[in-house]
């Protein structure tokens, strides 16, 4: 049975009740930290398995493709270590990802890395699941952020069984990437989001990696050498993306902009988006765009309430 290998997501449900380091967790040493921790985790509940826990696309992915293959499927959890998708966890926030917050906060006060956390959180996990499913193909989809918080571990794989291990990560991944373990990296970069149906965000770039090798090239327990070949081939038939360079305005300028708009979108807030980001070539995150179009929605709404003079 393959295994496949992939990082947790910050969207968890349950984040109300959800696990935070907080200051009482922060120990003199980092070591010290990691043992409450683990201790606050062993003390809450476990409700919901850690696939049902985590949510957003790359988990998506994964499933499918732990499905497809009838694979054994494991995240990378800062707060968790190495966590089989089926074992019940408690919901907990904790991420190597955001510049600020919890985890971040430790580690800048023991002036540490999430390496280091890594390394005394986990002993190894992931060389550890490697070596134990010693005749089994190891499938790893994980970014940027999470291999180089893995490089120890990642350094700790043996030769023998490096062989076995195929990962998925963006360009970017790769340079958090050991030498030895470069051969093991599948060739993918900007021309996958030129492929039908695997297309997304930077975040899920790695597990839709996954999926179009499983899924499109059936590259599962090919050798090594065949599936690097399949994957340089397939994307051999594609050009890289062109992202056109949107400027970027500030919350008056935009608000005037959504105005001009709106109209001709009918307020549709989607086809609003698209208009700014499609036709006027606007930078605009979807959340400041819902808080920007829910105002001028309250501008429109109590102006056609005034209505006509007589």
């Amino acid at each position: 049975m393959p295994v496949i290998v992939s990082n947790c997501t910050s969207k968890k449900r349950d984040t109300k009740t959800a696990l935070v380091m907080d200051a009482n967790l922060v120990g003199l040493t980092l070591s010290d930290t990691v043992t409450q921790w683990q201790a606050a985790v062993a003390g809450c509940t476990a409700v919901r398995t850690a696939l049902d826990l985590y949510t957003g696309r790359s988990i998506a992915e994964v499933r499918r493709v732990a499905q497809h293959l009838n694979a054994s499927l494991h995240f990378v959890s800062a707060g968790m270590g190495v966590v089989q998708a089926e074992a019940k966890i408690p919901a907990y926030d904790l991420t190597p990802v955001q510049a600020s917050g919890g985890l971040a906060l430790a580690l800048a006060q023991h002036q540490a890395t999430p390496a280091q956390w890594w390394h005394l959180l986990s002993r190894g996990g992931l060389s550890r699941l490697i070596r134990t499913r010693a005749d089994e193909q190891v499938l790893v989809a994980l970014p940027a952020t999470y291999l180089k918080m893995l490089a120890v571990d990642l350094a700790e794989i043996r030769p023998e069984d490096a062989v076995r291990v195929r990962i998925f990560t963006s360009p970017a991944g790769m340079v958090e990437i050991p030498v030895t373990l470069q051969p093991t990296v599948m060739p993918y970069d900007e021309r996958l989001e030129s492929v039908t149906g695997f297309a997304g965000t930077k975040a899920d770039f790695p597990q839709r990696a996954l999926r179009h090798f499983v899924e499109e090239l059936n590259g599962a327990g090919k050798s090594l050498q065949a599936s690097r070949v399949l994957v340089t081939n397939s994307l051999a038939l594609y050009t890289t993306r062109q992202t056109p360079q949107r400027k970027r305005l500030d919350d008056n300028q935009l608000k005037a902009l959504i105005r001009q708009r709106w109209d001709g979108c009918q307020g549709r807030s989607t086809q609003l988006l698209r208009a700014l980001r499609d036709e006027e070539l606007v930078a605009c995150e979807q959340k400041r765009f819902a808080q920007l179009w829910r105002e001028i929605g309250k501008e429109v709404s109590s102006t056609t309430n005034i209505g006509d003079p007589e």
